[in-house]
């Protein structure tokens, strides 16, 4: 549906199926290869993508700025591709040396790192709609980390992406399907699950096809045909009859399992939830019992698919309708499979006109924090049109001829001049392109919340680097979980291996996600745009929670060590907490407010042990508490500036 509150009125007043012209919607044209701009001899080194930017800069009559320093730029690249900051020998080896070869060898680090597996995962994570519950009132536990490990795994092997795109969907249905390509359709399986007293099977079952059409379409097309379930969409050229026929794709999925709600709160709960996946190599580590993941896979007796009159789940009209994609779109190969294999091999085909603009654009919102197309969950024409339409058009192109090689993509937009600017805005740009549609300068924003958490980690030399694995508690407040499900279930005691893991591994509960993880995901359907906000209680969560307050001390702790004087002291604080070394001015202020601290917890000794006691990590008994308590107190201050807490 429309994204925009100015469409409203537009919307009540069109006919079903308004019609596009006689033009096809941008977004549904082939593919075809644009020219790359000339702009004269004077730009002749700039690359394909910054000649597609200048180009824009020039017509608006603006200039680009300046190149970031190597400390913003190798901070930058650490941040966007690992979700980690770099650490102090890399900035000052980068420093020292930050030609284009360096540069190279920098993104080759980060790209191949296990780090920028698991940072990209989670937006795979958001889109798949992935929590270890259930959902719903019971929200019983379930077995869906192995799904997300094998995400990161293929990440980290730079899988294809229209390969993904396949076994996502029809894994199962692949030739000789491996046990990880089966695995792989658990993204179809990730839906809320609906075992309530009184719910009526066919309704619940209904309703999980509903969402995994949707969520296709949403993931892979970057479209929202939900529209079309009760109605011919009002804006896009979806009718409801091609809406039922996308959803007999799905229709045909065994879904006949039950979910024993007596055992909700085990993650042995399933009662032949079928089909499902048995992973015996993960037996150990789950407690004995081998774990069952929801998977996909058909029934041996196909449904019968028909429109659903005004979307309800038994008002059928009409004669069955047979799989197939909406006509604006194209049309499926005269051999290809009427099942979802034809189908996921038509999605991540050139002749389907969407899939690799949106997966082009989604590359460029996670390097540069905003897509080319601002609404990377709508194509259709309530979202937003493309700010570069050629250079989106460009990098698609460039993307299918890499055989859907993301990081052959990521390799190009990070080498452009583009992606190498400094933040800083001069006036001019600040008053003629406030929001940075042109790109003449770097989108600074604030990190996600998972990144704030890790980076936290990573200061104080407390994360744990271990890949994949059960999903960890790590800290959270007392009680919450009970309040919640009515006592029905609480939240398992939290231990100091599981608090150092990556906020990607944290147990994900849809009736209560993470409560310190702020604009994240809800996870109760397909999300592809990252939100975020800026309210008070961000504050008080990076200045009260336990994770914060002890990597504080733990830094502080370690600072101490490490230099023998004030001076050194705040300078190795300051610079790690912001990447930087501290001006003058603000080492004047760093040193008023160690005295002031220093005061404060001599006066109060009770507030300095209460600091000290957060956490599991014990503070050195070579330290004075109160001299602990000052340093604690001075770290959180530095790791909580806006400096450090935003892409440079």
């Amino acid at each position: 549906m429309a994204r925009r509150p100015e469409l409203l009125l537009f919307l009540l007043l069109l006919p079903p199926r308004a019609a596009l012209g006689q033009e096809p919607h941008w977004a549904f044209r082939p593919l075809a290869r644009p020219a790359v701009p000339e702009l004269g001899p004077e730009r002749a080194a700039l690359g394909p993508i910054d000649r597609f930017v200048q180009a824009e800069l020039d017509a608006a009559g603006l200039e680009p700025v300046e190149r970031a320093t190597p400390r913003e730029l190798a901070s930058r690249v650490a941040l966007d591709l690992t979700g980690l900051p770099p650490t102090p020998d890399e900035l000052r080896a980068f420093e020292a040396d930050p030609s284009a070869k360096a540069y190279e060898a920098l993104v080759e680090r980060a790209l191949g790192s296990a780090a920028h597996a698991e940072h990209y995962a989670l937006a795979w994570l958001d889109a798949a709609r992935y929590a270890d519950s259930n959902g719903y009132q019971n929200d019983g536990d379930r077995y869906a980390w192995p799904w997300r490990d094998w995400i990161v795994e293929a990440l980290h092997a730079n899988r294809p992406l229209d390969q993904l795109v396949v076994e996502m969907i029809a894994g199962d249905l692949l030739p000789e399907a491996s046990e990880a390509q089966r695995l792989a359709t658990a993204f179809l399986r990730m839906n809320p699950l609906n075992n309530e007293g009184g719910a009526i099977p066919e309704e619940v079952r209904f309703g999980y096809v509903v969402d995994r059409v949707n969520t296709v379409a949403t993931s892979f097309l970057g479209l929202t045909v939900a529209c079309a379930q009760c109605h011919d969409h009002k804006l896009d050229p979806v009718s409801q009859r091609e809406y039922y026929e996308l959803f007999a794709f799905f229709d045909n999925l065994d879904d006949d399992g039950t979910v024993d709600a007596n055992r909700r709160n085990s993650y042995h709960q399933y009662q032949l939830e079928k089909p499902w996946l048995e992973l015996p190599q993960w037996k150990e580590l789950c407690g004995g019992e081998a774990p069952l993941v929801m998977i996909a896979g058909d029934r041996a007796t196909p449904r019968e698919t028909k429109l659903r009159e005004r979307g309800a789940y038994d008002k059928s009209v009409g004669e069955p309708l047979a799989p197939a994609v909406p006509r604006a779109l194209g049309a499926l190969p005269a051999d290809a499979p009427r099942n979802r294999l034809g189908l996921a091999r038509w999605i991540a085909s050139r002749e389907n006109p969407l899939f690799a603009r949106v997966q082009a654009n989604r590359a460029w919102q996670q390097l540069f924090g905003r897509g080319l197309v601002g609404t990377p969950e709508d194509f259709g024409l309530a979202g937003e049109r493309p700010t570069h339409p050629a250079l989106l058009e460009w990098l698609a192109c460039e993307l299918v001829a890499s055989g859907f090689d993301q990081r052959a993509l990521l390799r190009a937009l990070l080498a452009s001049e583009t992606y190498q600017r400094s933040a800083r805005a001069s006036a001019t740009h600040a008053e003629r392109d406030p929001q940075n549609r042109l790109y003449a300068r770097s989108s600074r924003h604030r990190l996600s919340s998972f990144a704030l958490r890790d980076r936290a980690l990573a200061l104080a030399g407390l994360l744990d680097p271990r890949v994949g694995g059960l999903p960890v508690y790590p800290y959270h407040p007392a009680g919450l979980w009970k309040d919640v499900s009515f006592e029905v279930f609480d939240y398992p005691a939290t231990t100091r291996e599981q608090n150092r893991r990556r906020t990607l591994y944290s147990f994900w509960r849809r009736t209560v996600m993470p409560p310190a993880l702020f604009d994240a995901a809800h996870r109760q359907s397909c999300v592809v745009r990252p939100l975020r906000t800026s309210t008070p209680l961000h504050s008080l969560v990076l200045w009260n929670d336990p994770t914060y307050v002890e990597a504080a001390r733990v830094l502080a702790a370690r600072v101490v060590a490490a230099a023998a004087t004030d001076e050194e002291r705040l300078a190795t604080l300051f610079e790690r907490a912001t990447l930087r070394a501290p001006r003058e001015l603000e080492a004047q202020r760093l040193r008023a407010a160690l005295h002031r601290e220093r005061a404060r917890y001599a006066a109060d000794p009770a507030a300095a042990s209460a600091l000290l006691a957060v956490g599991f990590e014990p503070p050195p008994t070579e330290l004075a508490p109160v001299e602990l308590a000052a340093w604690s107190a001075l770290a959180l201050l530095a790791m909580n500036l806006d400096e450090g807490l935003c892409r440079p």
